[in-house]
């Protein structure tokens, strides 16, 4: 896609682009590999620089923002303090411009969930959130957010799971796997493992 873009720069590339990397850097913050998530990420802010100067995109790139303020903060914990808010109001400003965006919803999700409660994170708005962001994407899903219906059923499952309603989590894995029978993680190890809990 980047070679593509380099050739002929295009709005909606340069946004599949960023849900690339948006998608890569979590995937390797989350699993510990701080050094290509921080490559990544750098990369990305410099796509976001473009994405938001795009008034058609405006949602879109404070999502993206809030989401890399988010990011840093994963890569410095320490500076939680000074940009956790910053990616809240970037999330919130999102919101303002559509409030129709499902990809706003998941960050106010993913803030709501990963935020410890003392500084306002909450595992029960993060149900409500995602649940909303679900909605969003089932009634217009582009191609392109297939991955992202999958990665926010998880998200919204993993939710109920915090909150202590095992049987949300699972009706909601089973429909992550209804729709994509081949997503070994859900099938293999969480929704054994989550069954399991709940038949204790």
């Amino acid at each position: 896609m980047e070679a593509d873009y380099a050739s002929r720069p295009d709005p909606e590339l340069l946004y599949d682009i960023l849900l690339a990397q948006y998608g890569l850097i979590g995937y390797y913050l989350g699993s510990d590999n701080k050094t290509q998530g921080e490559y990544h990420l750098e990369r990305a802010e410099k796509n976001l620089e473009i994405l938001s100067r795009i008034p058609a995109y405006k949602s879109n790139a404070l999502a993206f923002e809030g989401a890399f303020i988010a990011f840093r903060i994963t890569l410095r914990p320490i500076r939680s303090v000074q940009l956790g808010p910053r990616s809240y109001r970037r999330i919130d400003e999102a919101m303002e411009a559509d409030p129709a965006n499902p990809r706003v919803w998941i960050e106010k999700g993913n803030a709501a969930f990963f935020t410890p409660p003392i500084f306002g994170g909450s595992k029960t708005d993060a149900v409500k959130y995602y649940t909303e962001a679900v909605r969003l994407l089932e009634a217009d899903l582009p191609n392109n957010y297939r991955w992202l219906y999958l990665s926010t059923l998880v998200s919204l499952a993993n939710a109920h799971e915090k909150t202590g309603d095992l049987q949300s989590a699972i009706r909601v894995l089973e429909k992550a796997l209804a729709y994509e029978p081949r997503f070994t993680w859900v099938r293999d190890e969480m929704l054994p493992d989550f069954r399991s809990r709940l038949r204790r």
